[in-house]
């Protein structure tokens, strides 16, 4: 597949779905065709969806343990060089790994991936948001 000749210097993209383990490759597969779209090469652009889809499954498992299930909102913007994906749940928040199923290893690998990974309180007062940024 090969990159648009020249992506306008800002784009966006959102989507928010429920928080369902069949939601994950939906959410995975649009930020993937938005950072082809925006300019980002094959090998970043599997890069993204990896990450991505490891920030949604995070999402999709921790999340919403203690409560009904809500959404995971992915949101991605290309300003410049960058492309910033941010992946938000409304769910517990951040908490001590002591009483979290799994193995460990979606964090990690999205600091491998990315070049920059944020994971903060979501700034909407419930939840998580973990931004990832990658140079185009």
């Amino acid at each position: 597949m090969s990159v648009p000749a020249n992506p306008p210097d800002f784009m966006s993209y959102e989507q928010r779905l429920p928080a369902a383990p069949e939601n994950v490759a939906r959410l995975r597969h649009g930020v993937a065709r938005f950072a082809r779209d925006a300019g980002a090469s094959d090998r970043l652009g599997r890069k993204v969806a990896l990450a991505v889809s490891e920030a949604c499954t995070n999402a999709v498992v921790h999340a919403y343990q203690r409560g009904p299930a809500g959404s995971v909102a992915v949101r991605a913007t290309r300003r410049g060089g960058w492309l910033c994906v941010e992946v938000a749940d409304e769910g517990a928040g951040v908490r001590p790994r002591s009483e979290s199923p799994g193995v460990g290893l979606g964090t990690p690998l999205m600091a491998i991936l990315a070049d920059r990974l944020e994971i903060d309180d979501n700034p909407a007062g419930h939840g998580t948001l973990v931004r990832l940024t990658f140079g185009l």
